[in-house]
């Protein structure tokens, strides 16, 4: 076999350096092959041929020549030739920048050259050294890192993505650039990609960038990412997804990451669920995080990655609406609908403990950083039961027994704070749980459990800050193991994180803040602030420290008024009684009473609404005798902001100073009065009318709007009280008495503001003020007779039955009082009524209402008076039919008995005529007695009583009698002049048609009677003959 030709071509870009070789050769007479090598450069290549068989020469040169020309269009180039590409040149580390280096970096750096030119020579791939060389920040790797931006791979070009970022390689923002423009390439690579050119442009020109995303931002949105409290809601509700591209707002509030809405982004981060479609942009928000060091953000995704529940285990089939598929399958999709599975979860967990290692070996500082942010989010909240697991283990052939960490479902926080620890281990799958013989209630042992103790060591103020904002007692306990024994450290603590560690909610931390305060107690300079924090302490330890520092040293602690304020106004009995002691011991001048009683008086101000009634109580004790002299001259102005207090014991307390002044009751404003008669607590209630009951009645009608606040009080005991008040005053002075019972009464008929207030009202009224109701004018008198509120018509009956003369009133006005409800009310009617015979004859108009009342005491008086008190000329025909129209059966009962017992014929048709208006079946009974004999004989007749008799007719079923009536009446009219037999026709004809059967028939025989007398009318009835059947013959 003879070589003819040979073309060696090659191809290098990035990380790729391949070689091809293509050989023309002759195996016999005109007979040719054409065969090729290809493979990496220096390594060993592989075979193939074009020409499986010889071939002729014409034919084996042109496959020859399209084969070059085919590799060349793909990149190949020929050795030698114009377009021929050099061999690479190794890339040359500065000596002096390498020795620089530690030794890790350095190999880091050795081995990421190697693995640019000679990839199999390393064990760890070029992708993986690259993201290293980036987590190292290393200076050096430029061009490793400018040549693998070209790769092919994803995962070369995305970690030299990343590296460029992290090294700020400024310089390759073009070839970055180009990356990101590439279509073809993954969303999660050109994502970084952007975020790399971002971070490495110039700070004017990200903020312009910035600055034109948030002009972009819909004003809606701009409103509702400032409103914390509903900015989660509002998310969800408006980017509910499926598409993750719909809420991709989240990615960019990170991006541009600006401190307006930085707020809102954490609180997004904190509380929108893990899973579609925010989980993509929970991922890319955690890689650029850890592309950043935001420390801040990283710890709040992993805490949320850990707490999170996993939506659905990645083995198996789940059903989502009408679709049933694998779970594995559906989370690799990029618009997943499972979006956070188990596997998932378990990665993202790991890694976060991957990132937490990397960074407490390589940079501890950042290491202490990133797990405070990280422990901080957890509270105690996330303690979980222990929960004991039995299972058989088949190598030892034992049933195995384990019990739970409180904290299994945190593997970073196991991790973090027992990786040393006695009680817990990590099983093979990577569960912590209890060791052996462990109870998990057991007291937590003395030695430190932490990992990486050194480091944390070494950062005390970290655990300082880490405290100040934690919610979790682990968390408490693990750091203050730690601090305790840096006794140097705590001497430069600084007092503002002294006085945050005391207020914790942890005695193990309020333990080590008052050991080290007590180290600081000291006279020169007086611990002002840190003796604060320790009376606002909730530990009884504190308050024993703090007094007996002050104690000791009362003679200093007397001249803070503002420390003195503090014992005075503190919830526990010990510090209130050690100033008890203070003021007692000492004299006291005027002067200084003024400036102590100015302080103590604002402590009070500033007290809660929920203080305790013993702190103002012993406070009163100590300065009544030692402020004595200032308290008896007090500005009222201070009683009037105590009484504007809402504590009740504060107001209490106010009453007690007034009740000492010296300035006499009748002197003292009426703001004042009114607030002690306003006061929710009825002590100070009591201490109000008590200085008002002292007041001379002169005093009293000169301030007679105490009267009236007292008397209306809400407060039962304060109306109470008043009764004396008002019956003192009453007495004294008719018109007191004259104008308070109007002005009572006008409030009878108001709503309540208490309990039993217009029973004290009434009370009131008809004891002390009953002279003044003699003169009470007649309007306002009706007004509390038809008042809702019974208790104003009990006074109403009073003012009747005693200072009123029944002649003034009308028998309308003796009927309104008789169907009153109240009982009393309607005697005092009735009484009338039956007082009154005379005027009832000459008003019967009004009379006959009587007995149409819901009350049967006034029908039953109404029935026996009409009967047996009036002669029967009194009842016109008016008077019965009005009896007989009322809604009541019992009434229009009793009008009937009198109808039929003062019937006289020459009434019978007003009888019928009004009697048939009425819409109720007995009244229309009556009437139809009345139907035959006195109902014209006419057609105007006719049509006067139409309604009436179509009611009665149509009747389904009922009223028998009645209709009987109505038909012989009808068929009567029926037999007279045309015109009637017209009417009746009219009114007969369309009721034909709805009717039972039996009445049907008596409606056709009269039509057919009026159609016989009158065939010239129109007639619904058409005659037909019977129709003729023929016998059939038998059998046919």
């Amino acid at each position: 076999m003879k070589l003819e030709r040979q073309v060696i071509l090659y191809f290098q870009k990035g990380s790729s350096d391949k070689v091809y070789e293509i050989d023309l050769c002759e195996v016999g007479t005109d007979q040719y092959t054409v065969n090729f090598r290809y493979g990496r450069r220096g390594a060993d290549l592989r075979d193939g041929s074009k020409t499986p068989l010889p071939v002729d020469r014409d034919k084996a040169l042109a496959l020859f020549d399209k084969l070059v020309a085919d590799k060349k269009k793909k990149g190949y180039a020929e050795a030698g030739g114009s377009d021929a590409i050099p061999e690479p040149e190794p890339v040359v580390i500065d000596q002096d920048r390498l020795a620089e280096l530690a030794p890790p970096d350095r190999v880091l750096l050795q081995q990421l050259v190697t693995a640019s030119r000679h990839p199999r020579r390393v064990q760890r791939g070029l992708g993986r050294l690259l993201w290293r060389v980036g987590e190292r920040r290393l200076d050096g790797a430029r061009e490793v890192i400018a040549e693998s931006l070209g790769a092919k791979k994803n995962e070369v070009l995305y970690a030299a993505i990343w590296a460029a970022g992290r090294c700020g390689l400024d310089d390759l923002i073009p070839r970055l650039e180009t990356v990101a423009d590439q279509k073809r390439r993954p969303d999660w690579l050109t994502g970084m990609a952007c975020e790399v050119i971002r971070m490495l442009q110039p700070r004017e020109e990200r903020d312009r960038q910035a600055a034109a995303f948030e002009a972009d931002l819909p004003p809606t949105h701009r409103e509702a990412l400032a409103n914390l409290d509903q900015v989660s809601g509002w998310f969800q509700k408006s980017f509910p997804g499926p598409d993750y591209r719909s809420a991709s707002l989240l990615r960019e509030l990170y991006i541009w990451d600006l401190a307006a809405y930085r707020p809102a982004l954490l609180r997004l981060l904190r509380e929108l669920p893990v899973g579609p479609p925010y989980m993509p942009h929970f991922r890319n928000i955690f890689k650029v995080s850890l592309l950043r060091d935001d420390f801040e953000v990283f710890g709040l995704l992993a805490y949320r990655f850990e707490a999170a529940k996993a939506m659905h285990s990645s083995y198996g089939y789940v059903t989502l609406g009408w679709d049933y598929f694998q779970v594995k399958k559906e989370a690799r999709k990029t618009r997943s609908r499972v979006g956070f599975t188990s596997t998932t979860r378990e990665y993202l967990y790991r890694r976060c403990w991957r990132e937490l290692k990397k960074q407490a070996r390589d940079n501890p500082a950042d290491f202490v950083r990133m797990a405070t942010e990280y422990l901080g989010h957890f509270t105690d909240e996330d303690v979980r039961p222990a929960r004991v697991y039995a299972y058989y283990d088949y190598a030892t052939e034992q049933d195995v027994v384990t019990t739970s960490s409180p904290y299994a479902g945190h593997f970073c926080f196991s991790h973090l704070l027992f990786a040393n620890s006695p009680r817990f281990e990590v099983s093979s799958k990577g569960r912590w749980r209890c060791r052996a013989g462990v109870d998990p209630a057991e007291p937590r042992p003395e030695g430190r459990e932490e990992a990486y103790p050194e480091i944390w060591d070494a950062h005390p103020q970290a655990l300082i800050d880490l405290l100040r904002k934690s919610a979790s007692e682990e968390v408490h306990h693990f750091a203050c193991k730690v601090l305790q024994p840096q006794r140097t450290f705590s001497a430069v603590v600084p007092e503002p994180d002294l006085v945050a560690l005391l207020g914790t909610p942890y005695e193990i931390t309020q333990n080590l803040a008052l050991a080290w305060i007590e180290d600081r107690l000291v006279p020169d300079p007086f611990p002002m602030v840190l003796l604060s924090s320790l009376l606002a302490a909730s530990a009884p330890r504190a308050h024993d420290l703090a007094c007996g520092f002050i104690s000791e040293h009362h003679s200093v602690a007397l001249d803070k008024p503002d420390l003195l304020a503090l014992l005075a106004t503190h919830p526990e009995t010990p510090p209130r009684r050690l100033l008890n002691e203070l003021l007692v011991a000492q004299v006291i001048s005027l002067t200084r009473q003024e400036e102590l009683g100015r302080v103590f008086l604002e402590a009070v101000l500033a007290l809660d609404g929920d203080v305790s009634a013993a702190v103002l109580e012993d406070l009163h004790t100590s300065l009544s005798v030692s402020l004595a002299a200032y308290l008896r001259s007090l500005d009222l102005n201070w009683i009037k902001r105590l009484l504007d207090h809402p504590a009740a014991p504060v107001q209490w307390f106010a009453g007690k100073l007034l009740l000492q002044h010296e300035i006499p009751a009748g002197d003292l404003p009426g703001e004042i009065l009114a607030a002690l008669l306003r006061a929710d607590d009825p002590t100070v209630r009591a201490t109000g009318i008590s200085l008002v009951g002292n007041l001379p009645v002169e005093t009293l009608l000169e301030r007679d709007d105490l009267i009236l606040e007292s008397v209306l009080s809400p407060h039962a005991a304060i109306r109470q009280a008043a009764a004396p008040i008002i019956e003192r005053v009453a007495l004294a002075h008719g018109g007191f008495a004259r104008l308070m019972a109007a002005t009572l009464s006008r409030y009878l008929q108001m709503p309540e503001e208490g309990e039993a207030q217009h029973a004290d009202l009434a009370h009131v009224l008809c004891g002390p003020l009953d002279r003044g109701l003699a003169e009470l004018d007649e309007a306002t008198l009706w007004r509390l007779v038809k008042s809702r509120y019974r208790h104003a018509r009990e006074v109403a009956a009073q003012v009747l039955t005693r200072h009123w003369d029944s002649t003034r009133l009308s028998v309308r006005d003796m009927v309104t009082l008789a169907h009153n409800d109240t009982l009393a009310l309607r005697e005092y009617g009735r009484a009338a009524f039956a007082r009154h015979r005379d005027r009832v004859l000459d008003e019967m108009d009004e009379a006959v209402r009587l007995p149409d009342t819901d009350w049967e005491d006034c029908r039953e008086f109404a029935f026996r008076f009409f009967r047996e008190e009036l002669p029967p000329e009194a009842f016109a025909p008016a008077h019965l039919v009005a009896l007989c129209d009322s809604t009541r059966p019992a009434v229009r009962a009793f009008g009937r008995d009198l109808l039929t017992r003062h019937f006289q014929a020459g009434d019978g048709r007003a009888f019928l005529v009004r009697l048939s208006e009425h819409p109720s079946a007995d009244m229309q009974l009556l009437a139809t007695n009345l139907l035959l004999e006195h109902a014209q004989d006419s057609a105007e007749e006719l049509d006067r009583l139409e309604p009436f008799l179509t009611t009665v007719l149509l009747r389904v079923n009922r009223s028998r009698i009645a209709k009987t009536r109505v038909f012989a009446f009808l068929a009567r009219q029926a037999e007279g002049d045309k015109a009637r037999a017209e009417r009746v026709r009219d009114i007969i004809a369309p009721i034909s048609q709805t009717i039972a059967v039996g009445d049907r028939d008596q409606c056709m025989s009269i039509l057919l009677s009026i159609r016989t007398r009158f065939p010239q009318l129109d007639s619904p009835l058409e005659v037909h003959a019977p129709p003729i059947r023929e016998r059939r013959p038998r059998g046919v």
